[in-house]
């Protein structure tokens, strides 16, 4: 693990490192394993987002089983980092009744609730559903939309999109292409236009945070420490703590010649 210098306090909003949950992490031993490695890089809260798609996934409440056995793992590894349980939902016409039914959780029980966007239905529905749970006071953070196949083929979603008043989680390995060519030109797309609120890592397998070493290595050369900062930490504290998300201020390092 890299020494990040500066060096920046993270916060992860998007992970899949809950063990036997959905598809992400299976044993408690990997789960340690990448916790260690986050804590490494500089990780002082992690967000655990297990998948969320009615009649597939766990509910909250057996979630919360494998949280608390996480937990106490953690804690006699004497392992120093915050842990918060959330969800990642497939958005559709129910996520209220999800809610109501505390089948699914926001993030530290803000208004902020972490979403993925389907492929089967169109964009007056998807803008519909935002509209009725941003009338209950939810705001969705949309995970990965540099992954989505619909903003891939039609960059003008994206601004659409974003004058919704969503939030934007992209995520890290992205930017190095890790996600594939598409994935990576629309994270620079967003990147340059000021469209992405919060970069995460979406871990999924006990190395994925190499990956997103690799990409602060990268950002840290191309970009001023205080962009990364607000992607990486600033915004994601908003978010745990209720407050509004603010528009990043896009610097770039000075390029030296001589």
């Amino acid at each position: 693990m890299i020494l990040l210098r500066p060096k920046i306090p993270l916060i992860d909003l998007h992970t899949h490192i809950l063990p036997r949950t959905d598809d992400g992490l299976k044993t408690t031993k990997e789960s340690l394993n990448c916790l260690s490695d986050a804590i490494k890089l500089g990780y002082q809260t992690i967000v655990l987002t297990p998948h969320y798609l009615a009649g597939v996934n766990h509910t909250h409440q057996t979630n919360l089983e494998e949280f608390r056995k996480l937990k106490k793992r953690i804690s006699k590894k004497r392992l120093n980092i915050e842990l918060i349980l959330a969800n990642e939902v497939m958005l559709d016409q129910d996520v209220l009744t999800y809610l109501e039914e505390k089948k699914i959780v926001t993030i530290n029980k803000s208004q902020y609730l972490l979403v993925e966007l389907p492929m089967y239905i169109d964009d007056n529905d998807i803008e519909n559903i935002i509209y009725q749970i941003k009338e209950k006071q939810i705001i969705p953070i949309i995970a990965h939309p540099e992954r989505n196949v619909f903003f891939q083929k039609d960059l003008q979603r994206i601004d659409k999109f974003f004058s919704l008043g969503v939030v934007f989680q992209c995520n890290a390995g992205s930017f190095l292409g890790f996600y594939g060519k598409e994935a990576q030109k629309i994270f620079q797309y967003m990147l340059d236009n000021q469209l992405m609120h919060v970069i995460a890592s979406d871990t999924h397998r006990s190395h994925d945070y190499q990956k997103v070493e690799k990409t602060l290595k990268k950002l840290l050369k191309d970009y001023h420490h205080q962009t990364i900062k607000q992607l990486f930490f600033e915004n994601p504290k908003r978010i745990l703590n209720n407050q509004p998300v603010e528009k990043i201020k896009l610097e770039h390092q000075k390029k030296w010649f001589l």
